[in-house]
């Protein structure tokens, strides 16, 4: 009887000895302290134009400040300004080169379409709908158009006449400009036009394509 309490005392001692060293190894392992930090960005919005005059057609622009790039070479609304080109009516609609010229000082590059959208102030809510995106316009795919200082790019911007619409769905109202967002900008430039828009949000009024070179 003696024996048997003595060996189940040693084996108690064993299994003890064996919890120890679990405990002992769990403890000793580092804990991971993950910290994160914040992407930096591919070069920095630029601030938003401010309103200018209009010319005699009403079709002037405004531009940002003169700025550099971003990291990546893309051309960031600081350094850019925009302004409408000569209004070319056909079919119930108004044509437009909508152009973008790089004020700074170094070479960047413009990929994609423009946003564009009626406002009546330069920081004032939107007017209806959007411009819609449409390659057919200049009848060229997006590419990256590379901009030297000075040298500008533009896309075809088609305004729709509003008289088309039914007026009960339109909603008519005159607009002073649009405000203009270059590609994969999240600051935008105001360009001043006399416009008639429909305020109705499901009625597209604008249509823009792909920038292109500026021949």
């Amino acid at each position: 009887m003696r024996r048997l309490t003595v060996a189940a005392l040693a084996m108690a001692a064993l299994g003890l000895a064996g919890c120890g060293s679990t405990q002992a190894s769990s403890s000793s392992k580092p804990t991971s302290s993950t910290t994160s930090s914040a992407a930096s960005t591919s070069g920095t919005s630029g601030s938003s134009g401010t309103s200018g005059t209009s010319s005699s057609s009403g079709t002037s622009g405004t531009s940002g400040t003169s700025g550099t790039s971003a990291s990546n070479g893309e051309c960031t609304t600081s350094q850019l300004s925009a302004s409408l080109g000569q209004p070319n009516g056909a079919a119930g609609s108004v044509y437009y080169h909508l152009v973008f010229t790089n004020n700074g000082s170094s070479t960047c590059y413009l990929e994609g379409y423009p946003g564009v959208s009626f406002v009546t102030t330069p920081d004032g809510a939107p007017i209806g709908a959007p411009a819609n995106r449409e390659a057919n316009l200049d009848s060229s795919a997006p590419t990256e158009v590379s901009l030297a200082s000075g040298a500008s790019a533009y896309s075809v911007l088609q305004i729709v006449e509003a008289g088309n619409f039914p007026a009960s769905s339109c909603g008519m109202t005159k607009v002073p400009g649009i405000r203009v967002y270059p590609p994969n900008q999240t600051a935008s430039l105001y360009v001043a036009t006399q416009q008639q828009a429909c305020s109705d949000a499901s009625t597209v009024v604008m249509n823009i394509g792909p920038l292109e070179t500026q021949s």
